[in-house]
């Protein structure tokens, strides 16, 4: 069976000919977890962008699923990928309520043609969806998206993410932007969305406590390579400062 994602011998070179990716392999088995930690430009962003299709590789090959989609645009990628990003204005319609976005989310990496969008029938699913959230999503869903709080837009981000269930789901630093409190309920909500949905997942953290704690795999990721590539058994044998060591935070 093939893995999830596969990135074999990536090469990403910038114009000043620096490589932000540099002959990088990775496999993603399906239904796996993997937190990623790494300093400033150690290429986590651009490794992000590269799986997503916003940037391609210098040379090299991505796999989804066992299908070569190097040269494939974002678009095409859609229908396997969802994202969310660590900015809380990304990702949703401002203007639009929580009931327009998420009937958006339902149509990702869908043919889009020229039919009634039928929002009220799908009232009754998108709040029970919210209600489990435990925000209080549900009592906005005819709120426009600019006018949540940062936590509540982040919640929504997550869960239109997830709504259709994608074959990978790229975290990119998604509780960065929130207060601490926010942030661990947002972690637990995504802990329990990825368990009970078996997602495959990619995310990004800055929270050393955060990889330590989620996900079945940590990568530590510097200067485009992965330079320590962890399992769970050996993960749950850290403590923060042996982190500390692989790379200077």
């Amino acid at each position: 069976m093939s893995n999830a994602l596969d990135i074999i011998n990536g090469v990403k070179t910038i114009s000043s000919g620096r490589q932000i990716i540099n002959r990088l392999n990775l496999s993603i088995p399906h239904g796996e977890f993997m937190t990623i930690l790494g300093g400033n430009g150690a290429g986590k962003s651009t490794l992000f962008n590269v799986i997503s299709g916003q940037l391609f590789l210098t040379s090299g090959k991505v796999e989804l699923n066992g299908e070569d989609v190097t040269n494939q645009s974002e678009e095409n990628r859609a229908k396997y990928i969802a994202r969310v990003f660590q900015d809380p204005k990304l990702g949703t319609a401002p203007r639009m309520t929580v009931s327009e976005n998420l009937l958006l989310a339902q149509l990702r990496g869908k043919k889009r043609g020229l039919k009634k969008r039928q929002l009220a029938q799908q009232k009754e699913f998108f709040f029970e969806q919210c209600q489990k959230i435990g925000n209080g999503l549900e009592n906005h869903l005819d709120t426009p998206t600019g006018n949540l709080s940062g936590g509540q837009r982040q919640a929504l981000s997550l869960l239109m993410a997830t709504i259709q269930k994608p074959d990978l789901l790229l975290l990119d630093e998604h509780t960065a932007a929130l207060d601490p409190k926010t942030s661990r309920q947002l972690m637990d909500l995504t802990e329990k969305t990825i368990s009970e949905n078996n997602l495959t997942c990619l995310m990004i953290t800055h929270r050393m406590e955060d990889a330590l704690k989620y996900g079945n795999r940590l990568i530590v990721l510097d200067s485009g390579q992965v330079q320590k590539d962890m399992d769970e058994t050996q993960k749950n044998q850290l403590e923060l400062a042996d982190l500390l060591m692989f790379f200077n935070l």
